[in-house]
């Protein structure tokens, strides 16, 4: 070996950043036990990439669990994951609280929607909306007739998607598990880049809608899916306090990302000086996600205004060192950053005047 370590010694290290266990495009199914005994445990909560990789916990093709995944695996784009989890039973046969079920589903970090397989009491869609509020978690529910089952006008995290009026006695399971199927074909789509309206949902028929019934819905603001120009799609795209799946989705995702990308900086860095250096440095981390972000769609583009003047689909400040106090620095806590980003949005109508003339 050569003897150069004498004069050059050179050490190198693998600094590990730390990694983003959240997901945004994995979605989660509450299923109740499995009836018959499989060749597995069924796991706190699985990972598969079929519907029957389900039947080595003993589910089978009848299965409310099994059907479900199916219309999840049905769409195009096909999810890659989906996770399940199995309610745990007592000796008095009641299910855990949904709560708990959903906490330990939580454990495993790697999902964001979710959706009830076989549970469709009031109190546990309250219970669900409720939890996936307080957890940052979107929670997609069906029904097929009469109103919505719960008021949902209060919830960012929390859709309703009508399935019913389809002219048959027996639904498809496509309709049964439309708001699986509509979370499973929208998370295919990175955050940013996609709306949640006009999309083509596998195995789902379209509900024949009289125009009471279409006002009906987006009154409640409530997603449905029907024939337009022969062609069935999805529309509305919204949670039930009237913002746009898309924008919630979007904002869970950047929030998770600026938090990660900041922290993985502070890390690899021995120190990040209490300086203008250091809170530019923190500042271009933001930039640099926020760029991302727009590239994606999520962000507007930049544009130009009626006199020519540049305005930028994004805008980040923070604070010169000079400006902020001994008190401050002493605490060792950065404050006064913050960023102004414009949201790209999504076209979903369009209204179109003309005029013929001689």
């Amino acid at each position: 070996m050569s003897n150069i370590s004498d004069v050059v010694d050179v050490t190198i290290a693998i600094e590990a950043p730390a990694t983003d266990s959240a997901s945004f495009s994995n979605l989660l199914l509450v299923v109740g036990q499995p009836k018959n005994s499989g060749e597995e445990e069924m796991p706190n909560v699985a990972i598969i990439r079929q519907a029957d990789d389900l039947k080595v916990f003993g589910y089978d093709s009848t299965d409310e669990a099994y059907k479900a995944a199916k219309v999840a695996f049905s769409q195009d784009p096909q999810p890659r994951d989906v996770f399940v989890i199995a309610r745990k039973v007592d000796a008095d046969k009641e299910n855990e609280p949904l709560a708990e079920c959903l906490d330990r589903a939580a454990g495993v970090n790697t999902w964001y929607g979710f959706s009830l397989v076989g549970f469709s009491s009031t109190t546990e869609l309250q219970a669900a909306a409720e939890w996936a509020e307080a957890n940052n978690r979107l929670f997609g529910f069906t029904y097929l007739s009469g109103n919505l089952p719960i008021a949902i006008s209060g919830y960012n995290h929390t859709f309703a998607f009508y399935a019913g009026s389809i002219g048959a006695s027996e639904y498809p399971d496509g309709n049964t598990y439309a708001a699986v199927a509509y979370m499973a074909k929208c998370f295919g789509y990175d955050p940013g880049a996609e709306t949640w309206s006009l999309k083509s949902l596998n195995g789902v028929t379209e509900s024949s809608l009289s125009t009471n019934k279409v006002n009906e819905l987006k009154i409640a603001n409530t997603n449905f899916y029907r024939n337009i120009a022969n062609k069935n799609v999805s529309q509305e795209g919204k949670v039930g306090s009237g913002e746009w799946i898309d924008v919630i989705r979007f904002k869970d995702w950047l929030l998770n990302k600026i938090q990660i990308e900041v922290f993985n900086f502070m890390l690899k860095n021995e120190k990040v000086a209490f300086n203008d250096s250091g809170i530019t440095g923190i500042q271009n981390v933001i930039e640099s996600v926020l760029s991302a972000a727009q590239r994606t769609g999520g962000i507007d583009e930049d544009r130009y205004d009626e006199n020519e003047n540049l305005e930028r689909g994004y805008i980040v400040t923070a604070p010169k060192s000079s400006s902020i106090s001994i008190t401050e620095k002493r605490n060792r806590k950065l404050t006064g950053i913050s960023f102004i980003a414009r949201l790209a949005g999504a076209i979903h109508e369009v209204a179109i005047r003309g005029t013929l003339v001689y």
